[in-house]
């Protein structure tokens, strides 16, 4: 397997700055929550705007990153899909 690819997606509305990571690999470990809030932190927020971050991924999520909650979503790409999450799936 290659390397993992992400792609990290800004969305903002008039209250909130939706940062969201988008993640492929076998495992994702809480690492992920670091790299995220290091990118929010350079980001520059309009005062009086909430940050907002949500993880789409495809592998298996670490219980840890659950168990944790900084992302305000955790979204299942197999899940969405209507596909077996317990396995790895090509793309």
């Amino acid at each position: 397997m290659g390397q993992a690819r992400h792609i990290a997606c800004r969305v903002e509305t008039r209250k909130s700055v939706y940062v969201i990571e988008i993640k492929r690999k076998l495992e994702i470990g809480e690492e992920v929550e670091k790299d995220v809030a290091n990118k929010v932190s350079r980001l520059s927020i309009p005062s009086g705007k909430s940050v907002r971050t949500a993880l789409v991924y495809e592998g298996n999520l670490h219980p840890v990153v659950k168990a944790n909650a900084y992302f305000d979503a955790l979204v299942d790409v197999a899940s969405l899909m209507g596909l077996q999450s317990d396995r790895f799936h090509s793309i």
